[in-house]
């Protein structure tokens, strides 16, 4: 299951990055989050995890969140979510489009096993929203906040 969305922020991608990966932030722009703490490394190094308590559809989820993929350089960063009904990743990309906008895109993909495939029809709307409502609350925040 893959479920994809795209802000255009007008900030540069490299301001946006940086506050995209800030924990204080974080928990700013993220509505649904509860609780934020990081318990090893770095959210900002590969390798770094941190705990998530976060409240959706009505329930209340404890994810364990580690960078699996980062490059400062190239503005992109993947997250692995454990403690979900489905683990997944979210791959974000910032990039610059010119006069100081970025395009942030995340792409948030589970893979079903055999048994779980009807669960894909159920959660991909739900995943979907997620995705959604996380890319219009960061973009809010940023024109606010930047």
């Amino acid at each position: 299951m893959k479920v994809e969305h795209t802000e255009v922020i007008e900030h540069p991608a490299a301001e946006v990055f940086k506050a995209f990966e800030d924990p204080a932030v974080i928990a700013a722009w993220q509505e649904n989050m509860l609780e934020f703490e990081q318990v090893k490394g770095s959210f900002q190094k590969k390798g770094g995890v941190a705990r998530m308590k976060v409240k959706q559809v009505g329930m209340t989820n404890d994810l364990t969140v580690t960078v699996v993929e980062r490059d400062a350089k190239k503005h992109t960063v993947t997250y692995h979510y454990d403690g979900a009904q489905l683990p997944f990743t979210i791959a974000n990309s910032f990039v610059d489009i010119g006069d100081d906008t970025t395009q942030w895109t995340a792409v948030l993909e589970a893979k079903l096993s055999f048994l779980t495939k009807a669960l894909g029809l159920a959660l991909k709307p739900l995943a979907s929203e997620l995705i959604k409502g996380n890319g219009r609350h960061f973009r809010t925040w940023c024109e606010a906040e930047l």
